[in-house]
Formats: structure tokens, sequence, C-alpha cells
């Protein structure tokens, strides 16, 4: 069994591993230009324009066997209703005041 084994060490390494490894720099490159914010899609698609002939099966399989991940959008934080409530009755009563004492002085 070790002799198989060192025999399959020492074997070159198959067309497919090597465009493999050139695909995922290339994937790194325009993963980095994009600001780590396109997924396999995009990264596809800059394939694409680059005339660069992969499938985006592939591409999403490069991504996830080498953990490229997306920078996810920004999440929006739960909102305390009563509080949202407070401040518009503040601002509200801010201006009916306002106009009671604009009133009260005879500008209007």
């Amino acid at each position: 069994m070790k002799v198989v084994f060192y025999r399959w060490l020492k074997k070159p390494r198959s067309k497919i591993n090597l465009e493999n490894e050139w695909l995922l720099q290339k994937t790194i490159k325009f993963h980095e230009e994009s600001g780590k914010k396109y997924g396999s899609p995009g990264i596809y698609e800059d394939f694409k324009e680059a005339d660069i002939s992969c499938s985006l099966n592939r591409v999403a399989r490069i991504i996830k066997i080498n953990n490229i991940q997306a920078k996810n959008k920004r999440k929006l934080k739960p909102v305390n209703s009563f509080k949202l409530s407070f401040l518009f009755l503040l601002k509200y009563f801010h201006i009916q005041l306002e106009l009671y004492s604009v009133m009260m002085n005879g500008v209007l």
C-alpha cells in the first residue's frame, strides 16, 4: 500500500487541478476588486466579461471550497416602537407650543 501512495504522491497534477488553481487565483482577484461584495454570480459575470470560460456551478464550488464569502449587507436593528412614538409626540407638542407662543405674542 505504501508503494501505491508514494507513486500517487509523485504523480504530476492533472489539468483540471491546474485550471482550478488558476481559477481560484482569478476568483480571489475579482473578489478583492469588488471590495469583497460579490458572491458567485458576480464573480461569474466578471469571468464572462474577461472572456474566461467557466460555469456558474464551478465558480460556486471553488468559492465554497475555499471559504470565500461576500460581505453581508447591514442588517436593520429592531426599533423600539415606544421610543419612536415618544419622539413623535415630543416633536408634535414642541411644534404646538411654538405655534401657541407665537399666537400669544401676537405675531400672527
